[in-house]
C-alpha cells in the first residue's frame, strides 16, 4: 500500500496534488492536431452569510484550487518543499546536484547568483576544469561528451576548442572518481596532472592533463565570466528553504539584484513540479517554453512585437528570418536537428580578448510577428567566434569551410506553422549572406548568366535588426540558410532504461512491499510509431521480475 512519507497515507493522493489527473484522453489521431488549445473556466464556490453579531462576516473559502497542465488537472492548494541539493563532499560522485551554465553575458565580468530571489553566491561552486595538453588541434572537446581516465570517469559541461599550442580546456562533472585502491573518492583524488592517457569518447580526443582546478565555494576568484561571457557553476540548496514550483535562477553582475542596476542578466526557469505541461499555444514539447526579457533593465517579460513597454530603451529586434514548415508535406510536423549559416565575416577575437559568441533560437511568431520573448524548448544554441567559419567570396552550400551548423542541444520539434529564426550577438562584426530575388547570384559554380534568384519555397519575410519601434522588414531578401531536420531509422526498435536510486525520504530503501504501482508519464504519440513500458523490480530472492 501506500508508504507513510512524501505525501502522507492517503491513497492515490499524489496524483491529486502532484502528478494530475488526466482529464481528457491522449490523442489517437496525428500529433498535428495536438497543439490544438481549448478555454477553461477557473471558479471557486464563494458562500457568504450574514450573522447576528456585528462586523462578522462567515464565507466559505475553496476547498481547493486546481490547475490545468495540458490534458491533466492537479491541485495546488496543497504546497510542498524543495529537497536539499547539498553536496556530501566538495566534489564526490553526486547526483542531487544542480549544474549550470550561463551565457551571453559581459566577458570578464564578476557575477552573483540569485534563486528565488535569495542571494545563494556563497552556495555556489564554480565548476571545476582540466586543461589538457598534447591533443590533436584538428579536434575540439565537445559538450558533453565523457574523458576516461582509467575507472575514472567525467564529462564535458561547458568545453573551449583546441588552441593552437594543442591545449583543450574542459569543464566537469565528476561521474566516478576512484582513488589508488580502487575505492570510491572526490576529484582531490582524481584527473590530477600526470603522464595518464586521456581518452575522450565523441572527439577522439587522446590526451594527458597538465592542470586542474577545483574551486572551493563561492570562491571569488573564480566568481566571474570568462572571455566568451559564460560561468558554469554547481548550486548546492539546503532543505526546506524553498517552495516547490517554479523558480527563477538568475545570475548578474548586480550583487543586490535590482534589476534596474544590471548591465548583464542570464536566467533561467528551474522546474519543481510533478507534471510539466509540454502543449502550448505556440509548441508541444517535453519541456516548457522559455521566456526571455529583452531589456536587461526590465522586469516585464514581453512576448508579443505589438505590445512593448515604450519606456524599455535597452531592446533591439534582432536579425530575424521567417520560415514555414509545411503542414501538407510533413503532416506530423518535423524535428529540427541544426541550422547552417553562411558568414562573410565574424567577431575578432584571440585568447586575450573577449570572444563574443553568437546566438541562434527558433521563436514563435505572435500577432503575426517574431515573438519578442518566447524561445521554443531546445531551440537556442550559441558558437563562438573561434568556431566560425567565414567566407569573403560568394559561399557555396556544398563547400564544408563555408558553412558554421548551430546544433541545438536537442531535437527541436515544430508541427506545421511558421517559425522566426533569430541570429542574436553582442558584436557588431558579424556579418551574414543574403539573397535579393530578381538578381544575379555572386556564385563561382557554372550557371546560366540569366538565372536570376527565385523566391524560395517556405521561406518568408527577413526582418532587419533595430530599435527604432517599428518592425523594419526587407522585402525580396532572405538569409542564406538551410535547415536541417531529423531523419530517424524506424526499422530498430529504441529503448531507454531509468533506474530508480533508493531514498530514504521516500522510504523505499529495501524490502518494499507493493500492491499496485503507477507509471506517471507524458508521452507524444505519432501515428507511425508506437510505445510501450515494462517495470523490472527484484524480489527478496535476488531475481528480476519485469512486467509490462
Amino acid at each position: 500500500g501506500a508508504v507513510n512519507g512524501g505525501h502522507g497515507s492517503q491513497w492515490d493522493d499524489w496524483t491529486k496534488i502532484w502528478t494530475g489527473e488526466q482529464i481528457n484522453p491522449e490523442p489517437e489521431i496525428s500529433v498535428k492536431d495536438a497543439g490544438a488549445t481549448s478555454g477553461g473556466i477557473r471558479k471557486a464556490t464563494l458562500i457568504s452569510q450574514g450573522q447576528t453579531r456585528r462586523g462578522i462576516t462567515s464565507k466559505n473559502i475553496p476547498d481547493s484550487i486546481k490547475r490545468s497542465l495540458g490534458n491533466k488537472v492537479a491541485d495546488i492548494s496543497m504546497t510542498f518543499w524543495m529537497k536539499s541539493h547539498l553536496l556530501k563532499t566538495q566534489f564526490a560522485p553526486d547526483d542531487e546536484r544542480i549544474y549550470f551554465v550561463a551565457k551571453g553575458m559581459k566577458p570578464a565580468t564578476n557575477v552573483a547568483i540569485f534563486f528565488d530571489g535569495t542571494n545563494v553566491t556563497a552556495n555556489v561552486y564554480p565548476m571545476p576544469f582540466v586543461v589538457l595538453n598534447n591533443v590533436d588541434t584538428s579536434k575540439h572537446l565537445i559538450q558533453g561528451e565523457t574523458l576516461s581516465e582509467g575507472a575514472n570517469v567525467c564529462q564535458i559541461i561547458m568545453p573551449e576548442k583546441t588552441t593552437s599550442g594543442g591545449t583543450a580546456t574542459g569543464y566537469i562533472k565528476v561521474i566516478k572518481a576512484h582513488d589508488q585502491n580502487g575505492d570510491n573518492a572526490d576529484i582531490d583524488q582524481s584527473f590530477s596532472p600526470s603522464t595518464t592517457t586521456i581518452l575522450a569518447s565523441n572527439s577522439g580526443i587522446s590526451a594527458v592533463i597538465s592542470n586542474r582546478t577545483v574551486p572551493t565555494k563561492g570562491q571569488a576568484a573564480y566568481m566571474a565570466t570568462n572571455l566568451a561571457g559564460s560561468f558554469a557553476g554547481i548550486l548546492s540548496l539546503p532543505s526546506s528553504a524553498h517552495l516547490a514550483g517554479e523558480r527563477l535562477l538568475r545570475v548578474t553582475d548586480e550583487p543586490n539584484d535590482k534589476v534596474a542596476n544590471s548591465t548583464m542578466a542570464a536566467e533561467c526557469t528551474f522546474h519543481v513540479r510533478g507534471l510539466l505541461d509540454g502543449r502550448e499555444a505556440t509548441s508541444i514539447s517535453t519541456r516548457p517554453s522559455t521566456s526571455r526579457r529583452e531589456d536587461v533593465t526590465n522586469e516585464n517579460v514581453i512576448t508579443s512585437a505589438t505590445s512593448r513597454v515604450e519606456g524599455s530603451q535597452g531592446w533591439m529586434d534582432p536579425l530575424t528570418q521567417t520560415f514555414i514548415v509545411n503542414k501538407s508535406n510533413y503532416v506530423e510536423g518535423v524535428f529540427i536537428k541544426s541550422v547552417d549559416l553562411f558568414f562573410r565575416q565574424k567577431a575578432t577575437a584571440n585568447s586575450s580578448t573577449p570572444q563574443l559568441p553568437v546566438t541562434v533560437q527558433i521563436r514563435p511568431l505572435i500577432n503575426g510577428l517574431p515573438s519578442c520573448g518566447t524561445i521554443l524548448p531546445f531551440a537556442e544554441t550559441s558558437l563562438k567566434p573561434e568556431s566560425i567559419q567565414v567566407t569573403v567570396s560568394a559561399p557555396e552550400a556544398a563547400n564544408s569551410e563555408h558553412v558554421t551548423t548551430f546544433e541545438f542541444p536537442a531535437p527541436v520539434y515544430l508541427t506545421g506553422d511558421e517559425y522566426a529564426l533569430v541570429i542574436i550577438s553582442n558584436s557588431s562584426e558579424y556579418q551574414l549572406w543574403t539573397g535579393i530575388q530578381g538578381l544575379n547570384p555572386l556564385s563561382t559554380a557554372a550557371i546560366s548568366p540569366n538565372f536570376r534568384i527565385p523566391k524560395q519555397p517556405n521561406v518568408e519575410d527577413l526582418y532587419l535588426p533595430t530599435n527604432a519601434g517599428i518592425v523594419n522588414k526587407s522585402p525580396g531578401e532572405a538569409l542564406m540558410m538551410r535547415i536541417n531536420r531529423c531523419h530517424f531509422t524506424t526499422i530498430n526498435q529504441g529503448n531507454i532504461i531509468l533506474m530508480s536510486n533508493s531514498s530514504s525520504q521516500s522510504a523505499a530503501t529495501s524490502n518494499v512491499f507493493a500492491d499496485v504501482y503507477k507509471l506517471n508519464t507524458s508521452i507524444m504519440q505519432f501515428d507511425s510509431s508506437s510505445v510501450g513500458f515494462s517495470y523490472k523490480i527484484s524480489n527478496t530472492a535476488g531475481s528480476y521480475i519485469t512486467t509490462d
